[in-house]
């Protein structure tokens, strides 16, 4: 194993042990600008594949899917979603006290979208041999990475408690859902089923 791989692997373990020390370390790497907005964009391609990926596996499309039509749309949307996500929590956390940096919240969000990739990926295969698992399987992603990204964003905005951080990933959810309806509105296609997906 290459020292790239084994410190990758070391800050994965690290995320999901100890994510405000992961946090710190993933701040300290001052990624620039249209680099962090390369990787999201990057990130959002591969999870689109994968939710293709699953639609085929599990013969069920996606709600989301069916709003945006075609790939390109839906790409669109998911990269949307997630640009509005960042923003949302850089501004809210501000309104709540917070100090964080808008290249902070993007490189953490990436990382974290990467994880979920990862387990996306093992959901799909999982569904292969169980969807009943799989979709516990999903379910316990989802969960564990809102607790990774409520210590995330405390860490970024200097709280002392995850718990606030999750306040703030509340209150910029509920920014998303409005950005996103408005954003659909503008595009013409019905918000029906939207914030059961975001």
């Amino acid at each position: 194993m290459t020292r790239i791989q084994d410190d990758l692997l070391q800050l994965i373990v690290r995320t999901l042990t100890d994510p405000k020390s992961a946090a710190q370390e993933i701040m300290s790497f001052d990624i620039p600008r249209p680099v962090l907005w390369n990787m999201l964009l990057l990130v959002v391609i591969l999870s689109v594949l994968l939710t293709y990926g699953t639609v085929i596996v599990s013969g069920h499309e996606v709600a989301m899917l069916a709003l945006a039509g075609t790939p390109m749309v839906f790409t669109l949307l998911m990269f949307s979603q997630l640009v509005l996500l960042i923003l949302a929590i850089f501004w809210a956390g501000k309104a709540m006290g917070g100090n964080g940096k808008l290249e902070d919240f993007s490189a953490l969000i990436a990382w974290l979208q990467s994880l979920w990739l990862v387990a996306q990926f093992f959901q799909i295969i999982i569904l292969t041999v169980s969807p009943t698992t799989a979709t516990l399987f999903g379910l316990i992603s989802i969960l564990y990475g809102l607790w990774i990204i409520s210590n995330f964003i405390a860490v970024a905005h200097g709280f002392s408690s995850w718990v606030k951080g999750a306040g703030v990933l509340v209150f910029s959810v509920f920014g998303v859902i409005a950005g996103l309806s408005f954003l659909l509105s503008i595009i013409g296609i019905s918000t029906l089923g939207l914030s059961a997906n975001v």
